[in-house]
């Protein structure tokens, strides 16, 4: 017997082995997972992706991408999550970013007086840098309560 595609594997985690599951989201979701594998096969021959996940609240969107990302397997993935409380802390996310990178995250430690523009390259050199030793996914959850600073770097 074949083992199961991962796309079935991800897709059973996230709606669970319920008979009942609707068809129309099973179909949605399986397109959408398809989507991503895609991104990541086009990323994995070198051509960096950049992919929205968007929808309604309470759609699955972050259980979607939880899912693909553990099914990568040797990826290193920066996490950051948006939330409307800390919208007005400066240069959060690229906190949350920089802490998520490690040691080379440590270009990132002192970035409240610099402009977006300057923030965001030393954003691309720390992404660099860890692609040096492998493919990179960065997530950001939630992504329209981002901190403005964040959003222009």
């Amino acid at each position: 017997m074949s083992p199961e595609p991962l796309e079935s594997q991800i897709l059973k985690q996230i709606l669970g082995d319920e008979r009942g599951a609707s068809v129309f989201a099973l179909n949605v979701m399986a397109g959408e997972l398809a989507r991503l594998l895609s991104c990541s096969e086009a990323a994995a021959l070198g051509n960096p992706q950049v992919v929205a996940v968007v929808g309604p609240a309470g759609i699955g969107k972050t259980a979607l991408v939880e899912q693909f990302v553990a099914g990568l397997g040797a990826v290193r993935v920066l996490r950051a999550s948006c939330d409307e409380a800390e919208a007005l802390l400066s240069y959060g996310i690229v906190a949350q970013l920089r802490r998520s990178a490690g040691p080379a995250g440590r270009d990132l430690s002192s970035v409240a007086a610099d402009e977006p523009i300057t923030v965001g390259m030393r954003f691309l050199d720390v992404l660099g840098a860890l692609q040096e030793a492998g493919p990179v996914v960065v997530v950001l959850d939630d992504a329209g309560w981002s901190d403005p600073p964040s959003a222009g770097a």
